[in-house]
């Protein structure tokens, strides 16, 4: 990822530089403790509902890039920051889904091999 560097002189809004520090000192080790953490002035960050932004923190591979990159913006962090939070949570479900699948193409060979 390319360098990242802060180079606003502009005050961190309150709320948000409570949300910087979670993120920093990894408080925040899911997406999903943001909700208690003023989710609706980071759902209309992001210009997207409540209930978006709750369902993506759910999922929160579901989050743009752009989502990110505003987030760690407004946040005046690295968006490295937070997709290692997302990538960590990723893990997880992507080990469900390959266990799925592999479940399904071993029950698959084994259906062909009956049939032979």
């Amino acid at each position: 990822m390319a360098d990242w560097k802060d180079t606003s002189t502009e005050k961190l809004d309150p709320a948000f530089a409570a949300i910087r520090s979670l993120f920093l000192d990894g408080t925040i080790d899911k997406m999903y403790k943001l909700i208690n953490h003023n989710p609706t002035k980071v759902a209309q960050l992001f210009s997207m509902s409540y209930k978006t932004f709750h369902e993506k923190l759910r999922e929160p591979w579901r989050f743009s890039v752009l989502h990110i990159m505003l987030l760690a913006n407004v946040l005046k962090i690295d968006p490295e920051v937070i997709n290692n939070v997302i990538q960590k949570e990723v893990g997880a479900e992507l080990n469900k889904k390959l266990e799925a699948y592999n479940a399904k193409i071993k029950a698959s060979k084994q259906k062909s091999v009956k049939k032979l």
